[in-house]
Parts: C-alpha cells; structure tokens; sequence
C-alpha cells in the first residue's frame, strides 16, 4: 500500500480538515441539532485554509 503515505501528507490533511469543517457549518445551520457547531465549522475551515498556506 505505497499510495497510503499520500494520504497522510500535511496537504492531504488539511483537505479533510475542511472537509470536516464544511461539514460542521453545513450541520450550524440547522439550529436543532448543534449550537455551537457553525462556529467550530468555521473556525476548523480557517484553519484548514491558513494550514494550506503554511505549508506550500
């Protein structure tokens, strides 16, 4: 399984961070069912982003 190193590059990471963090804005936005989770979505998708930036 060589193609699993790939999967644990910092770049590839950071793409499931925000995928994560996309995922916990989607679930913000319906107020029901978590009241903190559209702040943590965003602040995981900044960091996601900043990380991208970091390490290029």
């Amino acid at each position: 399984m060589p193609d699993m190193k790939r999967c644990m590059e910092p770049h590839a990471l950071l793409h499931t961070g925000v995928g994560i963090g996309l995922g916990l804005v989607l679930v913000g936005l319906v107020p029901s069912v978590a009241t903190n989770a559209l702040m943590w979505g965003i602040v995981v998708v900044v960091a996601g982003f900043v990380g991208e930036f970091l390490v290029k």
